[in-house]
């Protein structure tokens, strides 16, 4: 349990570099796909959800690397990730989400660690397919469950976009589709034809109505405002590859309206401060509405498209500044109470060492070789292969260099 949770602590480092190449990738598409032209649009939308499969196999070779220290079990965990998005896009054309890739990539990691290469291997393998096979094979029906639970958001935005945070990193981006191009959002009659969603509507009359307040205005808030909110407060707290990844997660979320990374690295970062977060997301769609802000977009709701559609410019920039530092505010007394970050978590090997020379406590420090303790009477020699001279202990190598990795 204690292996577990050091896992789970160390998520936000172990999976770095898949934030920094995934969030580099969506940005270079993203500039790209700014050229006008069908080709390029049809780019950003197979692209929009594809770039999840990147990240789930970074994530699953990472995660399994920091955990095994095997190169050839990292490539085959990644291996059994892309199995499982290959069998999942075969039978219903949906990818990999991006919490999904995470929680798999822990299982395997703990199915690796713990057991040789060729079993864990064939039973990594046989556990992607079997879960690939069975969420393929129900889609239909799961479908069809997200449809009626979608008559239960209709005309409730502020709701919408809490859910709809959520389940993008859960699941994919279906959610949005039924509000965006369904009637779920409401219709209107146009020149004969009755349109379905409030950007079709949007896109046949040219006037960003009701609707657009209750579950398009809101997303500006979440992508610009919310983002750099608690970008300001969790940047400082990280290190320096740390730092790079969020701020590269925070481009995609400003500029292009992508925030399923930056949503992703708070989750890992603290899961407490991703509720706060859904607070937030909750608070922004309503004020929108309450203040009647009615801000259309056709791909994310990206800063670019701010300027373009922005309506009522002063309430909504100052909304935009209250809900930034508001986030700001809730995520900090979140994260005072909860910074699981600063918690010693050590895992079981170290923690063995630990409580054989006596516990923290009796550690002073480590110099020249030599372990300094408080009280050598404290150490238990029957469990520990040591040399004892007064107050000065001689570890072997090995356990030595453990207890330096996180001492």
């Amino acid at each position: 349990m204690n292996d577990l949770f050091y896992r789970l602590k160390n998520l936000p480092y172990y999976l770095c570099p898949a934030f920094i190449m995934s969030a580099v990738v969506i940005f270079l598409i993203n500039l790209i796909t700014l050229i006008p032209g069908e080709r390029f649009s049809s780019l950003y939308n197979g692209f929009f959800s594809g770039i999840s499969a990147l990240f789930a196999f970074a994530a699953a070779g990472l995660i399994c690397y920091a955990v095994s220290k095997n190169t050839k079990k990292a490539l085959a965990s990644g291996f059994c990730i892309l199995l499982f998005d290959l069998v999942l896009f075969s039978l219903c054309n949906v990818h990999i989400s991006f919490a999904v890739a995470v929680i798999l990539s822990l299982v395997f990691a703990f199915v690796y660690g713990k057991n040789d290469f060729y079993p864990a291997f064939f039973a990594c393998s046989l556990l992607s397919l079997v879960l690939a096979l069975c969420v393929g094979l129900s889609y239909d029906f799961l479908y069809s469950a997200l449809k009626s639970f979608c008559l239960g958001l209709k005309g409730r935005g502020a709701l919408f976009g809490t859910v709809n945070n959520l389940y993008s990193i859960l699941f994919s981006d279906n959610l949005e589709k039924l509000f965006y191009h369904k009637d779920y959002s409401g219709t209107a009659f146009v020149d004969g034809k009755i349109v379905s969603g409030v950007m079709d509507v949007f896109s046949a009359q040219g006037i960003a109505g009701i609707n657009a307040s209750k579950f398009l205005s809101g997303k500006y808030f979440v992508n610009i405002f919310l983002s750099v909110g608690i970008f300001s407060l969790i940047f400082p707290r990280l290190d320096r590859e740390g730092k790079a990844a969020v701020f590269l997660c925070l481009l995609n979320a400003v500029v292009f309206g992508d925030t399923r990374l930056f949503a992703l690295f708070v989750l890992v970062f603290n899961p407490l401060m991703y509720f706060g977060y859904l607070l937030l997301v909750f608070l922004s769609y309503f004020f929108a509405n309450l203040l009647d802000i009615r801000m259309m977009f056709f791909r994310q709701g990206s800063l670019i498209e701010m300027f373009k559609y922005m309506d009522k410019p002063f309430y909504f920039l100052l909304a935009g500044a209250v809900l930034a530092v508001l986030s700001f505010f809730v995520e900090n007394i979140i994260i005072s109470k909860f910074d699981f970050q600063s918690k010693r978590i050590l895992p079981y090997e170290v923690r063995k060492i630990v409580n054989s020379l006596g516990g923290e406590s009796n550690i002073e420090r480590i110099n020249k070789g030599e372990l300094l303790v408080k009280n050598p009477n404290l150490i238990n020699i029957l469990n520990l292969d040591c040399e004892i001279r007064g107050n000065r202990v001689k570890l072997l190598y090995d356990d030595l260099e453990k207890l330096k990795q996180f001492l």
